[in-house]
């Protein structure tokens, strides 16, 4: 008794009634669709290419060549400064200023803030900021009073996508 008198007797000739030659056609196309799917797979999910050190130095030069100061400025009476996630403004304040007398409405798109009754910013903002987090306090005392308000970004940003100035070109009060 042979194989193939063992195979002849079992499932496997019942089931597929094919005779040896098909059964290795079948085995050999699944060898060779896992080996292009494998290819494929390890094409697709390869890392890409490192930079060469002349690349990478020339992206260098050009984020230390931006200038930081174009991300920040002044107006008339006050300063601003940014990080990726925050706008800081800084207001020099007459040294009687009580919090009362401030009055600091923050919308996602505009801002307007007045001391005493004297607008000292107003305007839409160069972008939107989540108002319900931003937050202004006054600090120091005597002759060195300064408003501290903090605007909170809507959408962080980084290097070049900072903001340029504190309001849109087109409001009349601020920079």
């Amino acid at each position: 008794v042979g194989v193939e008198t063992w195979v002849e007797g079992t499932w496997f000739s019942w089931c597929c009634g094919m005779d040896a030659s098909y059964h290795l056609a079948v085995c050999v196309g699944t060898v060779i669709t896992s080996v292009l799917l494998n290819h494929v797979l390890r094409t697709w999910t390869r890392a890409p290419p490192c930079r060469s050190e002349e690349q990478e130095s020339y992206f260098q030069a050009l984020h230390q060549e931006e200038d930081l100061a174009a991300f920040s400025g002044a107006g008339h009476g006050f300063k601003w400064t940014q990080t990726d996630r925050e706008v800081a403004v800084v207001v020099s304040l007459p040294a009687a200023t009580r919090a009362k007398d401030i009055d600091c409405r923050v919308l996602p798109s505009s801002l307007s803030l007045s001391v005493g009754g004297a607008p000292v910013i107003q305007g839409k903002l160069e972008r939107r900021v989540r108002c319900e987090d931003c937050d202004w306090t006054l600090e120091g005392q005597g002759g060195e009073r300064v408003l501290l308000l903090t605007l909170v970004k809507q959408m962080a940003t980084q290097g070049s996508q900072h903001w340029r100035r504190l309001l849109s070109s087109s409001s009349a009060n601020g920079i």
